[in-house]
């Protein structure tokens, strides 16, 4: 589920990519690509460090 919202993330935006190059030139898009990836990476990368070191690990054993 997840990896196909991605792949159809990626795909509209390479589209996007193509129309924006046509119109407005390669620099723009490439300007356009690393803005809106940054983030996406950064958030990315918080997850897979959320999952390996968890921010409150589950107590086991009797509960007060």
């Amino acid at each position: 589920m997840r990896f196909g919202l991605a792949w159809y993330v990626l795909l509209g935006v390479a589209g996007l990519a193509w129309y924006w190059s046509a119109h407005w030139g390669s620099r723009c898009v490439i300007w356009a690509v690393y803005v809106l990836l940054l983030p996406a990476a950064r958030a990315r990368s918080a997850v897979l460090r959320l999952g390996r070191h968890p921010a409150r690990p589950q107590r086991r054993g009797r509960r007060t």
